[in-house]
């Protein structure tokens, strides 16, 4: 039976959808919990099943476990977490708007992509497409390429390093808004060595940047002082509908 098919039958079933309720399952975004155990499981499988040309009444244990490939498949993408152990299932309901301690928030999304060419410098091209897009939250997500000269800031460093190139880019990912943009940056040297760090205005492209981007077109991005970092972090807020 396909996951497809086996959706249809749980959405469809009235007693299953009312034995969920009756066993304490956590609705999506309350940030609730539950454990569910053997006995949980046998009756919600029970009231799930529906005979019929897609599903004819299983015998044995075929009820629970299709119940249990239902919380551990289906229940992630409704925004929850699923555990299973020892016979029980724990399901577990994420906010839309904490995880742990930290924010989060979700949003559509558009890629672009843009080729930088040789003398290009690396940042002011990405500024480029921020700007022609008008996007307030824009994610790097590749990049492939090669610099005549890198300057980069290496962990806790002061101060960025100037290197000259060429290298090949390996890596470059991160974020931008329209005023400030945190990105890193992986290359690679004649002999192979590979090392990088934080990306600083300088990088001048060598033969070519290939990038693509991400434009979370519900989000802005933007910067503001850390207390338990120290220094200005990301800040994400939902952009209001334009009219």
């Amino acid at each position: 039976m396909t996951i497809r098919a086996t959706w249809a039958i749980f959405s469809r079933s009235a007693k299953l959808r009312f034995c969920w309720r009756k066993a304490g399952l956590p609705k999506q975004g309350r940030g609730q919990a539950a454990t569910i155990d053997e006995k949980a499981i046998a009756a919600l499988a029970t009231a799930s099943a529906r005979p019929g040309p897609i599903d004819k009444p299983p015998e044995g244990g075929k009820n629970r476990q299709r119940l249990r490939m239902h919380l551990e498949c289906f229940m992630p993408r409704r925004g929850c977490l699923v555990q299973s152990s020892a016979g029980r299932v724990r399901v577990t309901s994420r906010s839309s708007s904490s995880f742990g301690d930290t924010q989060f928030m979700r949003s559509d999304g558009v890629f672009a992509a843009v080729r930088l060419l040789p003398g290009d410098e690396l940042i002011a091209g990405l500024r480029r497409l921020q700007k022609e897009t008008g996007t307030k939250a824009m994610a790097v997500v590749t990049c492939a390429g090669s610099l005549r000269s890198a300057h980069i800031r290496h962990a806790d460093a002061d101060s960025g390093t100037l290197y000259e190139g060429p290298f090949e880019i390996v890596s470059l990912a991160g974020t931008m808004d329209p005023n400030h943009q945190h990105l890193h940056i992986s290359i690679a040297d004649r002999e192979g060595k590979v090392f990088g760090g934080h990306l600083l205005p300088g990088s001048a492209v060598y033969t070519t940047a290939e990038i693509v981007t991400l434009i979370l077109t519900d989000l802005g991005f933007g910067r503001a002082p850390c207390d338990r970092s120290g220094f200005d972090e990301l800040t994400i807020t939902k952009r209001k509908a334009e009219a």
